[in-house]
Formats: C-alpha cells, structure tokens, sequence
C-alpha cells in the first residue's frame, strides 16, 4: 500500500543552520506515528515541513506520490490538516465561525458554505464536543476546550492525514488525556492517519501505533513502542536512567526514570576528586 505521505533524502533547517541533515521516512497509512526526541532534535522541523509550512532545503515530500511543493493549496488541504503549537485565532472570532473555516478548501469561489459544508461542521462539532460552546468566542475557552475547537476545525477539513504538533502542550493531565483519547477514537472510527510531535514518552509509548525517534536531527530509531523503548535508547537520546515496565492496562513501556546522566557523571567525578 502506498504511503500517503513520505519524505526522501530531507533536509531542512533555520536562517542557514541545518536541523535536519538527512532524513527518509514514510507514513504508514492508517496509524497514530508520533514523533519524539530531546528538545532541538529536529520533531517539529519534520512535522513542519511535510505539512508544506516549512521548505526544505533539500530532498522532496510526496503527499499521494506526488511533490507536495508542486500542488495547489486547496488539493493539499484537502489530503492534509495541520494542528501547529499555539495556533491562535482572531479577537472575538466565535467557535462555530472558526470551525466553518475548516471547510475553505472544499466551498465554491464566492466561500459561502453549502449544505455538505455545514453538515461536516456540525459533525466535527459533535465528534469533539464542541457544540455547546458555538457561539462563545474561542478567547473565552479553557486550554483544553480551545484544543478541541482547534481539532474541530481540522476534522471540519475532512482529510485523510491529521498532523499534530504537541497538542497537549500547556494541559494538565486530564485535558492531555481527553485530547489524545479523541485523537485515538478518530483514528480507530474514522481510519485516520495522525502524525503528531509529544514531549512525554510515556504518553506516546501508549498512544502511537508506530514512535520514531529523532536526537541531533537524524532517526535513531523507528518502530512499535514496545520493540524500540529501552534503557539503552533513553539514555543515549535524553540522558537519562530509567526503569521499564509494562502498562498493566495496555502493556505499553512504561518508563520510570531515576538519575540524569549528567549528574550521575557529576557524582562520579566529584567523589573520584574526594578519594584523591
């Protein structure tokens, strides 16, 4: 089966510094793929550029086999929406209005909405429990119902491919948790494929059907959550000690960490001085 979205020989970076040297990854149609790493490991840069708003400086993504940098901006948000960190939304701007502006790439030339137009509203609405806050304005809403407004209007969207970065960043556990549960009954009810960035591991260890860890820019390793966390990985990619149990709800990895590299290697060097 073909991969809805892939990148080969990728690179890409920042104001002339590379971040990405080189990167070959495809997306496995139909899983939640979440991308981890230490901060400045080059997560966001691959989400950034295979959703189009960031250019590569070398290589080429392919959304349906095709070069994304080749196609039109509605074709590509029709196959993609993109959830960026801290997307914000105009003063005022009411949660049923900024919805409807999911459906922008399918309305006619005159942007007036049709019937279909408002039945995927109204259903991205209630696959997110939006509905009760239409006419509030978005400025009014909790962080976590604000995420859920913003999922509604990608949904609104109606794609195949839903690309999130950190969208629980800033939520306490409860709201992260009702986020990426909905983002699990999506892709489980609707066949989505979600690509998405998290911090906690232990979070993308459950939910991701496939992690692919990045460290320095460059994969370091790529697979089902069970076969590919381990000590050996964590302390190489975050410097740190860990304990690895299993989940006993959904048997994912469970990582309990005890000791940062850097300060055991402080320790160590502190008491060799002391015996000397």
């Amino acid at each position: 089966m073909k991969s809805p979205l892939q990148a080969q020989a990728l690179s890409a970076g920042y104001a002339g510094r590379a971040i990405l040297p080189h990167i070959d990854v495809a997306i496995e149609r139909g899983q939640i793929t979440v991308l981890v790493g230490p901060n400045g490991s080059g997560k966001s840069t691959l989400l950034r550029v295979l959703a189009r708003l960031l250019s590569p400086t070398a290589g080429v993504v392919l959304l349906d086999g095709k070069p994304i940098a080749h196609l039109p901006t509605r074709e590509v948000a029709r196959q993609l929406a993109i959830l960026p960190q801290l997307p914000q939304a105009a003063e005022g701007i009411t949660v049923a209005t900024l919805i409807e502006q999911g459906r922008f790439p399918h309305v006619g030339p005159l942007g007036l909405l049709r019937p279909v137009d408002r039945a995927a509203v109204a259903e991205a609405m209630a696959l997110t429990d939006t509905a009760q806050f239409a006419v509030r304005p978005v400025d009014t809403l909790s962080g976590g119902e604000r995420q859920r407004v913003w999922i509604a209007l990608a949904l609104a969207q109606a794609t195949p491919l839903l690309l999130l970065d950190e969208p629980t960043t800033f939520l306490d556990i409860g709201h992260q948790l009702e986020i990426l549960e909905l983002i699990t009954r999506l892709n489980r009810e609707r066949n989505l494929t979600v690509v998405m960035v998290l911090h906690d591991i232990n979070q993308a260890a459950r939910y991701a059907h496939r992690l692919i860890v990045l460290h320095h820019g460059r994969i370091v390793a790529d697979g089902e959550p069970r076969a590919i966390i381990t000590p050996e990985l964590l302390a190489r990619v975050f410097g740190v000690r860990v304990h690895i149990i299993a989940d006993p709800h959904t048997g994912a990895p469970v990582c309990i960490p005890y000791a940062s590299l850097a300060t055991s290697q402080v320790a160590v060097q502190y008491n060799s001085n002391i015996e000397s």
